[in-house]
């Protein structure tokens, strides 16, 4: 039986090399859609068969072999399901030519003696400054100094940082005592080869930095608690690249015991994500990007939809969306029993991208960077079934229609949420997805 699964396993991870070699011979939208459709589906006895059943040393070496090769195979392919990455570059060319990145949209005229044929004409609202916090900034000139413009730059790094987070959770998996095979949750999640892989996006930095701060905050510390400050150095990278889990801060207060490290330890990612603005404070309208894109953007949300649909009014339902998502946080702490930190950081970012107006499929990511140590369905469910919003880009690239569809928002919420329920409900059953 085990050597059924385990070539059952060898065969999915197989099917997706060829699916995405298939990909790179026919790297167009069409094929981008149904590859990563395809994939996704693929995922849901993937993960199923890991988390019911342990496979062996060499299967796992075989998915990870996979997941690095599929990655190389990308790295200088532009992204098709996103743009994000010119912009990328841009602030990186801008900032590699001595001009403060937060300065002026990438249409400025005091920009034009930077432009080229690929940007910034392909990137995205050109009449916006940059929303990307300063670390970000930092790598994008660093991946710009290697390449230019050319896209393997950015990549190169990006697979650098997969096989840190990669190997970091390697070592979780081992001082939480589970098992090994676990980190191909997230090797070869389909969500994270095609958004972090392919598209580069930036998030996949930030899962990096994540790890870190989850390994060292749960290792062992000394008496000076030098892990745990170096662990929350990592937390304030993480959020330097996006502020999300800014939600961590409120755990790390309940599960520090001494009063002093209570108040301390949560003010050090605050310091190490303040202190990078300090060179770009004199720029005005510093935040003004940041606040548009807040107040205004919406895309794939479930609950926020639900209630604007009643409403129509974009602000009033962000309102109620905060609101509600503070009350679900405040009655997680309250009613939930401790745990391990990460099951609390998995549920109430769970929660949060729930209540979210805006959920792209890798903010999901940071979700399933949390899966190996926190496996369960609803994750899997969401990295899976996230897939269909690629079908709203396609329509947009293909006819200029940016359209939703609540069917598929549906298809895609439905099992999450029921799943989610269940497992705060009976949080020591479904042994079959918890198998240490």
């Amino acid at each position: 039986m085990k050597n059924t699964l385990d070539h059952t396993i060898k065969l999915i991870i197989l099917i997706q090399l060829v699916l995405y070699f298939y990909l790179f011979i026919h790297y167009d939208i069409i094929h981008f859609n149904y590859i990563s459709l395809i994939s996704s589906l693929l995922y849901f006895p993937f993960a199923i068969i890991i988390l019911k059943y342990k496979i062996d040393r060499k299967t796992i070496y075989f998915g990870l072999t996979a997941a690095v090769l599929i990655r190389i195979l990308f790295i200088n392919n532009f992204p098709l399901g996103s743009d994000d990455i010119y912009r990328y570059i841009w602030d990186g060319k801008v900032q590699y030519n001595g001009i403060n990145p937060y300065l002026y949209p990438p249409n400025a005229s005091q920009l034009n003696h930077l432009t080229s044929t690929i940007i910034p004409g392909k990137v995205n609202f050109p009449e916006m400054k940059t929303i990307y916090f300063p670390l970000s900034q930092w790598l994008f000139y660093l991946g710009y100094s290697i390449s230019g413009e050319e896209v393997w730059g950015l990549k190169l790094l990006m697979l650098l940082f997969e096989m840190i987070t990669v190997t970091g959770t390697l070592f979780l998996l081992k001082i939480r005592e589970m098992s090994a095979g676990y980190v191909l949750l997230y090797a070869l999640c389909p969500l994270i080869l095609i958004h972090i892989g392919i598209d580069a996006h930036l998030d996949g930095y930030g899962f990096t930095f994540f790890i870190l701060f989850l390994l060292f905050y749960l290792k062992p510390a000394d008496k000076n608690a030098i892990r745990k400050i170096i662990s929350l150095i990592f937390l304030g990278f993480a959020l330097s690249v996006k502020p999300a889990f800014l939600i961590a801060l409120p755990a790390i207060f309940l599960y520090e015991s001494d009063i002093k490290r209570k108040i301390i330890f949560p003010l050090i990612p605050v310091f190490i994500l303040a202190i990078q603005f300090i060179p770009y404070l004199s720029t005005p309208d510093l935040f003004q990007a940041l606040l548009k894109f807040a107040r205004n953007w919406t895309f794939n949300g479930s609950i926020f939809n639900v209630i604007n649909v009643f409403l129509e009014h974009n602000q009033k339902s962000r309102l109620i969306c905060l609101i509600l998502y503070a009350i679900s946080f405040t009655a997680y702490y309250f009613f939930m029993k401790r745990r391990k930190i990460e099951f609390d950081l998995y549920y109430t970012y769970l929660l949060l991208l729930l209540f979210s107006p805006v959920v792209h499929p890798w903010y999901i990511g940071w979700l399933i960077v949390l899966l190996p140590v926190v496996p369960r369905l609803s994750g899997i469910f969401y990295a899976a079934l996230s897939s269909i919003t690629i079908i709203t880009v396609i329509n947009y690239q293909l006819y200029g229609l940016w359209q939703e569809y609540p069917l598929l928002i549906f298809i895609e919420y439905i099992p999450v949420i029921i799943f989610l329920t269940g497992e705060l409900i009976f949080y020591n059953g479904g042994k079959i997805y918890y198998k240490n």
